[in-house]
């Protein structure tokens, strides 16, 4: 409800923040606050409802809503099909937890660069015709 009343998303979308602090700190220091940090990555899950949305807020046009919203949950979701599986085959190689760790938190540094530019309030019929 707020995504498309709100003129600046950026605020929403730093939730991403929230995946890499959760993760550093399980990497840092996962025992004291082990429900925090679990909490805090929880917490970066309003990142999939905003993007849903955003895919209709940033376009113009039905075609436009179509065909943006094809192209990134076709990708997102193949994509993210392999999380599971990797993070499964990183800790049966590893032994432990580190490794897979540092793969989600490298997985949402790099989700950091789409989450910033979906941040700026452009259409992306706009973005294209230039």
């Amino acid at each position: 409800m707020l995504v498309p009343r709100l003129r600046n998303v950026g605020w929403l979308i730093a939730g991403v923040l929230s995946f890499a602090l959760g993760y550093l700190a399980l990497l840092l220091a996962p025992a004291p606050l082990t429900l925090l940090w679990v909490l805090l990555i929880g917490c970066g899950s309003i990142l999939f409802p905003v993007c849903l949305v955003l895919i209709h807020v940033r376009t113009r046009t039905h075609s436009g809503t179509v065909a943006l919203s094809g192209f990134a949950q076709g990708t997102a979701y193949a994509l993210g099909a392999l999380g599971p599986l990797l993070v499964g085959l990183l800790h049966d190689a590893s032994g432990g937890w580190t490794l897979p760790l540092l793969f989600l938190l490298a997985v949402t540094l790099a989700a950091a660069i789409p989450a910033i530019t979906l941040g700026r309030p452009t259409f992306v019929e706009d973005e294209l015709s230039r």
